[in-house]
């Protein structure tokens, strides 16, 4: 992939160039954060992953080794719309926190915003670009190569979101049936209909009357596919398939990487993958 070749290229570089630079430690908090600002910092600042697991991280708990490592870090990145993130806010060095969810066009569910922006290519646009521009106000110093590389990410990240417009917009079935609520904005963004049997939160466990009613519009809408998670119980999803007579697929919403060199770009397209099966697109 062109975007891991030039990080390659550039960790070489900037070195041999002799660029001064004082190495900061940065903590994503979770993957989605981490892919981007992994590549932009690459050879220049330390960046490591909050959750590191294959599990929801909606389901995450901020245990006592989350806030050693949190407070050891010189920068925290956080969307700043999950209930664990409350706990970090309290806990960690405010001057610390860059939360990212502002300028995003937020998907709210019964009050609450959404968090899975990620999950649309569209609107992850507006969470790379805060990133960046966190990057430059933090280190101004290495503003030109945060730029090229913002540059380059999101020239990749606009041609991903074109596949997406053109394969999704050509699909029998409309309605992406996910394990919890985590595709409104993929739905939002390219014109189809989202479910969940959960809310926005994985934990929020569906209750039987909610179930039905949702097997009944299933139905109607004669959906072809029931996407899982992964980190998530499988087993309302395997039995709801077999209601609706539907095939079970993979959607990975919380981007853990899977194979070795994953990156945002690899899941992304993987799943687009997936759903071109599920939604039988053309």
């Amino acid at each position: 992939m062109l975007i891991n070749m030039i990080t390659f290229l550039l960790g070489i570089i900037m070195p041999i160039l002799g660029f001064a630079r004082q190495e900061l430690k940065i903590m994503p908090t979770t993957y989605p954060i981490y892919y981007p600002l992994k590549y932009m910092t690459e050879g220049i600042h330390q960046v490591d992953v909050l959750i590191s697991t294959p599990a929801d991280p909606h389901h995450h708990e901020i245990k006592p080794k989350d806030l050693v490592k949190l407070k050891q870090a010189d920068y925290v990145f956080l969307i700043g719309l999950e209930k664990w993130e409350r706990q970090i806010e309290r806990q960690v060095n405010k001057a610390k926190l860059v939360p990212l969810y502002k300028d995003i066009d937020l998907i709210k569910f019964r009050g609450i915003p959404d968090p899975h922006v990620w999950v649309s290519p569209r609107t992850y646009l507006a969470l790379v670009t805060n990133i960046y521009n966190a990057l430059i106000n933090i280190d101004k110093q290495n503003e030109h190569i945060y730029k090229a590389r913002f540059e380059q990410y999101i020239n990749e990240l606009k041609a991903l979101d074109n596949g997406y417009k053109s394969t999704l917009a050509k699909c029998k079935t409309k309605v992406i049936v996910t394990t919890h609520l985590s595709a409104s904005y993929l739905a939002r963004d390219y014109n189809l209909e989202a479910a969940g049997f959960r809310g926005l939160h994985a934990e929020e466990e569906p209750k039987p009357s909610q179930l039905k009613k949702l097997i009944d519009v299933l139905k109607t809408k004669k959906v072809s596919a029931i996407f899982i998670e992964p980190g998530q119980d499988k087993k309302v999803a395997e039995k709801i398939a077999k209601e609706v007579n539907a095939q079970v697929l993979v959607l990975n919403t919380s981007l853990y990487p899977e194979k070795p060199n994953d990156d945002y770009f690899s899941i992304m397209k993987r799943n687009l993958e997936s759903l071109k099966k599920g939604l039988q697109c053309q």
